[in-house]
């Protein structure tokens, strides 16, 4: 005969079952469940938003848990508040309710119910602490409803006068990024280091609502989900997209920062998008902006970027009118250097090659006429190895595959993809002369030599278009 306590662990032991069996279903979901997003007006923050929610599938969610921010919780006691509820909702936990305004969400659930069309929404803001019975909650609930998503909300650096702050220095923008990428990094890891999270979130300066992220991350942990960035900017509006990615030569008096951070269980991190690219373009512009100015700061790509978890070479440059001004790389080597580092370092020598090289120099006034490139090469273990002798027979002048030729005097030089596309009317000899005097030798050394046939994918920035373009 059963006991009453034994009752109650095997009914335990059948819900828990009954709960995990449903999330493995929901696992089986390609889409994100949850994300951290901005709260400023639509005009600052609207396209972060946006590029958080062009990943979730408008008519599936039917359910919204919303964590706010609170930006005035005096005389309010520490604990777990009903900020909003959908009558609809359902059944929720008894929170006492807080009647304010709460910008975090105001600012927001026009944009979420444009989006979602049919969603009910639950608002919950904790005040200075919160429990593992909210946890529980949360991570029950979604986890056993796949038409539902976690959100939580945060802005970070405010800086400026209206904010009685003046914590960022010159470049603002470029000081901002080291001073959150840590706090970022720490957002995407899997498994969350809670610890690492409070850490950088009790500091005041580096954003809003941080017991809001503390929960919400309580709960990502919970459920072990992975997160990875999909836009990172600020509220100082530029004319030109790229350059919402730039560290550019301007003083900003004002300045409140941005980020977006979807979660799922098939989330990759590691994993190269749109945004990943455009940070790295405005990375090389930046870089040029500086050696132009001759400024001493140092650009960089953030900690969190994926370029980090790369070492393959990669080739940065501009072109002006359609006429290349710059083409400029770093290969991938033994030693320990991360793609990041070469991209920056690439785009430090633009200055000079396009000097020196091809006779058309930058200048400040030309910055904004230019097209931006980034070439990420293949991984070396992918690159196929020859003799020179025998390239006509592997080598495909279809403007897909580059070659990188070493010559007997140790000497090399390579040839993107994009040469090929370029010289359609090049016989594949007339390619191999022309590298191969390229390298310092004469033109027919690259029968001697040895080659390495690669691919590559090419990034650049239509600076007439205002896009992407992918070759």
């Amino acid at each position: 005969m059963k006991t009453k306590k034994t009752h109650n662990k095997v009914l335990k032991h059948k819900v828990l079952k009954h709960n995990i069996s449903k999330t493995k279903k929901t696992h089986n979901i390609n889409y994100p469940r949850a994300a951290i997003l901005p709260h400023a007006g639509e005009k600052y923050a609207g396209d972060a938003r946006k590029n958080i929610l062009i990943h979730f599938p408008r008519y599936k969610i039917k359910y919204i848990i919303y964590i706010s921010a609170i930006h005035d919780s005096k005389d309010i006691l520490p604990g777990v508040y009903q900020l909003y509820k959908d009558t609809t909702f359902g059944k929720t936990p008894q929170l006492p309710i807080i009647n304010k305004n709460e910008h975090s969400f105001d600012w927001v659930e026009n944009e979420l119910r444009t989006h979602f069309p049919n969603v009910k929404i639950f608002v919950l803001t904790p005040v200075k602490k919160y429990d593992t019975q909210i946890v529980k909650w949360i991570t029950t609930f979604i986890s056993n409803n796949s038409n539902s998503v976690l959100f939580s909300t945060t802005d970070l650096t405010h800086h400026g006068k209206q904010f009685n702050n003046n914590i960022l220095k010159f470049p603002q923008r470029l000081h901002k990024q080291y001073l959150e990428e840590h706090l970022i990094y720490s957002l995407i890891q899997r498994p969350l280091q809670m610890h690492k999270i409070k850490q950088y979130t009790n500091q005041s300066e580096l954003l809003c609502g941080p017991y809001a992220i503390q929960l919400f991350c309580e709960s990502i942990k919970r459920i072990n989900y992975s997160g990875k960035v999909v836009d990172y900017y600020d509220s100082h509006l530029e004319n030109n997209k790229l350059d919402k990615y730039t560290v550019t030569s301007t003083h900003i008096k004002n300045i409140v920062s941005y980020v977006s951070i979807i979660y799922g269980p098939k989330i990759n991190s590691g994993k190269i998008n749109s945004f990943d690219i455009m940070l790295a373009l405005g990375s090389i512009k930046s870089e040029i902006i500086k050696k132009i100015n001759k400024a001493s700061y140092r650009v960089k790509l953030p900690i969190w970027s994926p370029f980090y978890n790369m070492h393959q070479g990669v080739f940065v440059g501009t072109n002006l009118n359609g006429k290349t001004n710059c083409s400029y790389g770093r290969y991938e080597t033994t030693n320990t250097h991360k793609t990041a580092t070469k991209i920056i370092e690439a785009a430090g020598d633009c200055l000079l090659d396009a000097k020196n090289r091809w006779k058309i120099p930058y200048s400040n006034h030309l910055l904004d006429k230019l097209d931006y490139k980034i070439e990420l090469l293949d991984p070396k273990h992918k690159w196929k190895k020859y003799s020179g002798k025998h390239t006509e027979r592997y080598f495909k002048l279809n403007g897909k595959q580059g070659i990188y030729l070493k010559l007997l005097s140790g000497k090399s030089a390579t040839y993107l993809p994009v040469v090929a596309r370029e010289h359609k009317h090049w016989t594949i000899d007339k390619y191999m002369e022309n590298l191969s005097e390229k390298a310092g030798g004469n033109k027919y050394d690259w029968k001697k030599g040895t080659i390495w046939i690669y691919e590559s994918k090419s990034y650049t920035w239509d600076g007439k278009k205002h896009k992407i373009k992918l070759s």
